[in-house]
């Protein structure tokens, strides 16, 4: 006769044994490896990003290095534009206006500007071109000519 214990265990063949261990086993080595990818590849991810923005950063920078040179040198244009220069010698604001108002669509065109402003030394704005007239700059503009003008931050830098 059997006793009570042994009756209430069902039995389970070494086969059996070996199949669930086999079963177990393999879903484990499954999560892990799943696990272990997922973590791999969210770390190539993450690197990807950081070089796509530094790639972009860097892009970035130089473009706007690029469009400030260009403004620069649209800047030491202005004067030296065919009878500008004799004009600005000889005091004379309004034939400047004139000459740079001959040249206003071409610059439009040619260099993609939008608008100009030409300044005394002293910052009082002396002629505007554009599509807006205004009696006074632009008040991020006025504010970094007066740091230049105070010796804050150099002409082209920051």
């Amino acid at each position: 006769m059997q006793s009570p214990r042994s009756a209430a265990i069902p039995f389970l063949s070494l086969k059996w044994k070996v199949i669930v261990l086999l079963a177990i086993a393999m879903a484990v080595i499954s999560v892990g490896g799943a696990l272990f990818y997922y973590h791999r590849l969210n770390d190539q991810f993450q690197l990807e990003r950081t070089h796509a923005r530094e790639r972009y950063r860097q892009e970035m920078h130089g473009l706007l290095a690029q469009a400030k040179e260009r403004l620069q040198q649209l800047a030491s244009l202005l004067p030296t534009l065919a009878g500008g220069r004799v004009a600005l010698a000889r005091g004379d604001i309004a034939g400047f206006r004139r000459q740079v108002d001959a040249l206003w669509p071409s610059l439009q065109l040619d260099m993609a500007l939008d608008e100009a402003a030409f300044l005394e030394p002293g910052g009082a704005l002396v002629a505007h071109w554009g599509d807006t007239e205004r009696p006074h700059l632009p008040d991020p503009i006025a504010e970094r000519l007066r740091k230049v003008r105070g010796g804050e931050i150099l002409p082209g830098w920051g």
